[in-house]
């Protein structure tokens, strides 16, 4: 667990103590169960810098089209003001796939700003993985 995070609030906005919610999943103590527990480990992971947890939980298309410089970057230069989770929702017919809507709140510079995301996520040998977003 990471040192002096244990008794904090998590930044995913669960409510949650860091060490109970997303950072189990971040320091590699346990695996999500659900891609909202994903999405919101990494939105936490990206308030940390911590890009090559975000790299580790990006498959296909998403992985392709990745730049870990670009990723630190967008990750140092801003900061990250809150996630709100519209919506969960599983594939009625494939278990293993499900959708995640949020709006993260950031600022770069002073300006504020957000982003809008439909997530398609993928469980592939119980883990799962973020695989395309508009």
């Amino acid at each position: 667990m990471a040192k002096g995070l244990a008794s904090c609030p998590c930044s995913c906005g669960s409510n949650n103590d860091y060490a109970v919610c997303c950072g189990k999943y971040i320091d590699g103590e346990a695996l999500p169960e659900t891609a909202e527990q994903l999405m919101r480990s990494r939105y936490t992971a990206y308030t940390q810098c911590n890009v090559a947890y975000i790299e580790a939980t990006t498959l296909e298309a998403a992985l392709a089209d990745f730049d870990h410089a670009q990723a630190l970057q967008l990750a140092k230069s801003s900061t990250w003001l809150g996630l709100k989770v519209l919506e969960h929702r599983p594939h009625p017919k494939h278990a293993n796939e499900a959708i995640v809507k949020f709006d993260a709140y950031f600022a770069i510079n002073g300006k504020q700003g957000h982003i809008h995301e439909t997530s398609k996520f993928k469980r592939i040998d119980q883990r799962w993985y973020y695989v395309d977003g508009r």
